[in-house]
């Protein structure tokens, strides 16, 4: 028993070690509590303010987007239009041309007709004024050789 009471203020001082310990442990475990929510909140906060700027992003650029997409399919009807003009006018171009050139190969084929008649009428009339000359020729060696 002796041995025991020897012991005894050290087993004392023990618990009472112990006990200052756990409380020491559980103030460590609270402020570690404490800590991580605080952590916690703070990266809640912080995805909270992430998502509400990216949101705003996503409505500046969505507006923007919206805008240039606008423009674009007003850019791409106006481009059809054009060609949907472009295409009218291309054939009434080449329908006029068509006919243009119609009506000269008509001019010309009339013309080239006209120039045969008149190239035919032109040797008629070298013909009779040779003939007329041969005989005025030959009246005219007749008459002096009356003479």
């Amino acid at each position: 028993m002796c041995c025991i009471t020897f012991f005894l203020p050290f087993i004392a001082g023990f618990r009472e070690s112990v006990s200052t310990l756990e409380k020491e442990l559980c103030c460590l475990k609270n402020k570690r509590d404490d800590m991580v929510n605080r952590m916690d909140e703070k990266r809640e906060e912080f995805t909270t303010h992430c998502l509400e700027f990216q949101r705003e992003i996503d409505n500046r650029e969505n507006c923007k987007v919206r805008t240039l997409l606008a423009e674009k399919y007003s850019l791409e009807n106006e481009i059809q239009l054009l060609d949907e003009k472009n295409c009218v006018l291309k054939n009434s171009v080449l329908a006029f041309v068509e006919e243009i050139l119609e009506d000269l190969h008509n001019s010309n084929s009339e013309l080239e007709a006209e120039i045969q008649s008149k190239n035919w009428e032109n040797e008629r009339l070298l013909n009779d004024i040779n003939e007329l000359k041969s005989t005025m020729f030959s009246a005219i060696g007749s008459s002096d050789n009356l003479l």
